[in-house]
């Protein structure tokens, strides 16, 4: 208790809760090129000065060991200088430049200056965030950012039911904790009943009452069918240990014995056991089993591989991630998700968890996840319920646009006249100092510059899910490893809980270690994190002003897409615009910031044109047709030859010693579940088939809040990376390399 009682002192302490970080965009990247050098230099002597000062004064009287004035270690400290000046120079020549205006492939930018100092200072400590023994201060990090993440998302870190979360290594381990931590609570109630009928120290609990799904009057617990049982809400569920327990102190019992239930639970009994178990107690001949057997979890066909890899991993099988077609916009189609749904409650198979995706890895399509919300309240007038997991490791960090911070006005902005009022933060005058008097306009980017309103309505539900998985260490812009797991009730990981005494101390150090699947992981990626946070605030002031430029940009870059013409081939995106309103986007191809921005607040219409112009969030999805003998190729097979081999003209990996000039990466739709979009592109780019077939496409990720106004204004390198692209593709339609099989 008492190293709670630290870990706590210490987590008030460093709270982040009501702070406000700083303005500056420059002075949170290190930048293109290397610009804020001497200040990242400056971060790092400073934590090596402070580590080595830590050694030689911690323990003064213990003697030194290494003799820096041995011949071995003069010759050793050369040869080891030598050795990482090689090493330097192959990590300069062959590590991908994702820092560059001209890297738009993968969903990484640069890292944060603030992130990299704050691991780089923390490594040096090497705390283990497995048990807070071995990192008191990381541990209390570890759960600040948590908090911090569980607010910028909307739960509630504080009061009797309050969100929990922790670091992961990444997002894929926080997808199969959030499924693994939901089947095991959904089978709970289960174990409770397996337990009170074969444990007579147990029977008491035959006079608890539950509130049923579905129905009005609460009903004895062990009158309850296993279909009954198994679609009891969340709450319900996790008030059952303390309801035991109060049961338990009524009749004047201990409620010792509730520590039995441990031994029915699936975690302790394994899937096959519980299963033929829970079909014996029940008596239901086999019913029971065949249920068992098809238990699913739902989610839209653009969900990450990581999710079947959680049923795999629950011995459920791959094939119990049951995957929802996507419309033509890539979301998750709701009328076959309700289907689906349907299809099970008549069946009585049972469902644990809906995933909806808030950014999709390959469209950053943002799911509707208000009306998965919807259609649970729907199934749950049936007596059907189950979890909602939002995969938000791509889109959660984008949730810091709809959030004010403490900031209430930057110290120089300056409203301008005839601005929307929401957009009162459009327009900053800022002094050039290089330029004496003059004075230049930057723009300030907000929820409404960089999100449409599908977007935001989503983002802000994502308070009324189970879980949400949110990786700092992509739109966070920290070093890997920082994915993380937030949960809007904190009894809810303890489902998953697996204790080892020899690190854990009988649970009186207050640790993150214990839940989740990872054990030993690195301090220093929580503390990463944590400065980085501390620098920059998970709101308007902050990430959202990063992430605002960012999908201001993408629009920008989509219009410059559409606008490209070019007697060698045809471009398409994913979009919902049709072609009246496409020709209004290409006019905006080539406007300096502000041209284009007089233009929209002149034309509020196409200010809701821009609004809904590009991707959900700032992945554009799009392919190129080429024109074969002066005529557009219609062949699918062409053209899916034509844009893998792009790619790999564009590949970072694949180009050897030799970087291209414009860096993308590339991705296939499946037919099976991904035909609205296919034949979306289809119709796009004049492409002849009578069905949809598996179709590569280009993916363009922008995380540089830079590309529109590079040299404080004066360069937009949007137009520069479009004509890029399009010398890439004229001149593989030239060479006909594509034709090769």
């Amino acid at each position: 208790m008492e190293q709670k009682k630290k870990i706590a002192k210490l987590q008030k302490k460093i709270s982040l809760d009501k702070k406000s970080g700083t303005e500056s965009l420059g002075a949170w990247f290190l930048g293109p090129k290397a610009e804020s050098q001497h200040l990242l230099e400056h971060l790092v002597t400073k934590a090596l000065d402070k580590t080595s000062q830590g050694r030689r004064n911690r323990f003064p009287d213990d003697p030194a060991w290494a003799n820096t004035k041995w011949k071995s270690y003069i010759n050793d400290s050369a040869w080891i200088k030598e050795k990482f000046h090689e090493f330097t120079e192959q990590l300069e020549k062959y590590c991908v430049p994702f820092s560059s205006y001209r890297y738009q492939g993968h969903m990484l930018w640069d890292q944060s200056l603030p992130a990299m100092a704050g691991y780089f200072a923390a490594m040096l400590y090497n705390q283990n965030n497995v048990a807070a023994e071995a990192s008191p201060l990381t541990t209390a990090l570890e759960m600040e950012v948590a908090n911090d993440l569980c607010r910028m998302v909307g739960f509630k870190p504080s009061g009797k039911i309050r969100a929990w979360g922790h670091i992961t290594c990444d997002g894929s381990v926080a997808n199969i904790e959030a499924l693994w931590s939901g089947r095991n609570t959904k089978l709970y109630p289960l174990a409770v009943y397996l337990a009170v009928m074969e444990e007579a120290d147990l029977f008491p609990i035959q006079k608890l009452k539950v509130s049923v799904t579905g129905e009005k009057q609460a009903r004895s617990f062990v009158d309850l069918s296993w279909w009954e049982l198994m679609n009891l809400k969340k709450q319900e569920i996790l008030d059952l240990p303390d309801a035991m327990s109060a049961l338990f102190a009524e009749l004047g019992l201990s409620d010792s014995s509730l520590s039995l239930i441990a031994n029915y639970t699936v975690q302790a009994l394994g899937m096959t056991k519980f299963a033929l178990k829970i079909d014996e107690v029940f008596n239901s001949k086999g019913e029971f089993l065949t249920a068992f057997s098809k238990l699913k979890i739902l989610g839209p066909a653009s969900a990450h591989y990581s999710l079947p890899k959680a049923t795999t991993l629950m011995g459920m099988g791959a094939n119990a991630f049951s995957l929802i077609p996507v419309q033509a916009n890539a979301r998750m189609d709701i009328k076959g998700l309700r289907k689906k749904l349907a299809e099970h409650l008549r069946n009585k198979i049972p469902v644990i968890t809906v995933v909806a995706v808030i950014g999709s890895t390959e469209e950053s399509a943002v799911d509707n996840l208000t009306k998965v919300l919807e259609l649970r309240e729907e199934f749950r007038k049936e007596g059907m319920d189950f979890f909602i997991h939002a995969d938000a490791a791509w889109g959660g960090y984008f949730t810091s646009l709809l959030h004010k911070g403490q900031t209430k006005k930057h110290s120089s902005a300056k409203a301008k006249k005839g601005v929307h009022p929401d957009l009162h933060y459009t327009y900053q005058q800022v002094k050039d100092q290089s330029e004496g008097k003059r004075k230049t306009e930057h723009l300030i980017f907000t929820r409404l510059t960089g999100l449409n309103k599908h977007t935001e309505k989503q983002l802000k539900m994502i308070r009324k899910v189970d879980t949400v998985t949110v990786d700092p260490h992509k739109s966070g812009f920290a070093p890997y490893p920082a994915g993380s797991l937030l949960y809007s009730d904190h009894r809810m990981p303890q489902m998953i809980q697996v204790t080892a005494p020899v690190v854990y101390h009988s649970g009186d150090a207050p640790t993150v270690g214990v839940l989740g699947l990872e054990g030993s992981k690195p301090g220093a990626a929580a503390a990463s994190v944590y400065f980085s946070h501390r620098v920059i605030r998970p709101d308007q002031t902050g990430y959202g002003k990063i992430l605002g430029r960012c999908n201001f940009h993408t629009k920008l870059l989509f219009a410059q897409m559409m606008a490209m013409e070019s007697k060698h081939f045809k471009i398409a995106a994913l979009t919902e615009l049709k072609e009246k309103e496409l020709k209004i986007v290409r006019k905006w191809s080539g406007l300096s910031n502000f041209k284009l921005w007089d233009r929209l607040h002149k034309k509020p219409k196409e200010f809701e044109l821009f609004r809904r112009t590009g991707p959900d969030l700032n992945i554009i999805s799009y392919v190129i047709n080429p024109v074969i003998n002066g005529k557009l190729n219609k062949d699918p097979a062409l053209c899916n030859s034509f844009n893998n081999y792009l790619f790999k003209q564009l590949s970072e990996q694949l180009a050897g010693d030799k970087t291209p000039k414009l860096m993308v990466t590339s991705s296939v739709f499946d037919k099976d579940n991904s035909e609205a979009p296919i034949l979306n592109l289809y119709a796009q780019l004049g492409i002849q088939s009578k069905q949809a077939e598996d179709m590569n496409f280009l993916i363009t990720t922008v995380m540089n809040p830079w590309l529109s106004d590079a040299e404080d204004g004066k360069v937009n390198m949007i137009p520069f990376v479009g004509k890029l692209l399009k010398n890439a593709a004229e001149d593989l339609v030239k060479s006909k390399k594509y034709l090769t099989p």
